[in-house]
């Protein structure tokens, strides 16, 4: 069982077709909370945007997990 009053924050690792499913499904249950999304190139920032761009980006795995401090990634 969720606890509702704490969503699980999620850090995303890969933003192409897989990553975005699961991003998408994150961004829309209640559930979860996106801490970042990481990708080495732009499909991070077209997921983004398509999402309504307020998510945090990174390139760098262990940079994105000390910012973050995700429950899950």
């Amino acid at each position: 069982m969720v606890n509702k009053s704490s969503p699980v924050r999620v850090l995303v690792v890969g933003c192409g077709n897989m990553g975005a499913s699961h991003v998408t499904a994150y961004h829309n249950l209640e559930e979860f909370k996106i801490s970042g999304l990481i990708s080495p190139g732009k499909s991070k920032e077209v997921l983004n945007n398509k999402l309504g761009g307020s998510y945090p980006l990174f390139n760098n795995f262990k940079a994105a997990m000390k910012t973050t401090d995700p429950n899950a990634n």
